[in-house]
């Protein structure tokens, strides 16, 4: 009998020794923000000292069903906030989503923060990239973008029914990786599509507003 009870026992727990359990809450960073360059992803955040943290895992999907690991980060703390960056140097092409797990020193749980999209786009293609996404509203929206110099640039929001919003009206723009925040104060919740236009070619991806 006393066999069969630690069987019993090994056969119902010992699954949720060996493997980690997920805690059905979102994990809340500080200053969690992604974005790209030409060649690779940069995800950083920041997050409390404290005895909870292990070590974190950045990961990656193509479709927010697979994911892989990019990189592990051991806990560590520098009193008050702790910054943590990773570099993905071979992303996706294309849309892809990353997240980032926190691993409990006090129990067999980890924890797992909200999804962020990038778009990587392919040699000759109009490097853009925006965050936040979604955003609050009334917060600034960072946009990046890239400018081999020589044309002239411009940044719109288009609403669902069609509304043009010009964020930068076209000018011309020396070469190099260029950064601009924008006011989104009085814009209404929903969906937006942010818009550039660098010479003959344009590319626009889906901005949300909550």
């Amino acid at each position: 009998m006393k066999q069969i009870s630690i069987s019993l026992f090994l056969l119902l727990f010992l699954p949720s020794l060996l493997h980690a359990q997920e805690v059905h809450e979102p994990l809340n960073l500080w200053e969690y923000d992604i974005y790209k360059t030409p060649t690779h992803i940069v995800v950083d955040w920041a997050f409390p000292c404290g005895p909870d943290a292990a070590h974190f895992i950045v990961e990656k999907s193509r479709d927010l069903v697979a994911f892989s690991e990019v990189q592990r980060l051991e806990a560590f703390c520098t009193g008050g906030l702790t910054y943590y960056q990773t570099k993905d140097t071979q992303p996706y092409l294309g849309a892809s989503y990353y997240r980032v797990k926190m691993y409990s020193t006090l129990s067999n749980k980890y924890i797992i923060s909200n999804w962020k999209k990038v778009v990587f786009n392919k040699d000759g293609e109009i490097f853009l990239s925006f965050y936040p996404n979604p955003l609050a509203k009334g917060e600034n929206l960072r946009v990046l973008w890239e400018s081999t110099g020589g044309e002239r640039v411009e940044i719109k929001a288009i609403s669902m029914d069609g509304k043009e919003l010009t964020l930068l009206p076209a000018e011309n723009v020396p070469p190099g990786i260029h950064e601009k925040l924008f006011d989104l104060t009085g814009w209404n919740p929903g969906l937006y599509f942010l818009k550039i236009e660098k010479g003959e070619s344009s590319v626009r991806e889906l901005i949300v507003i909550e």
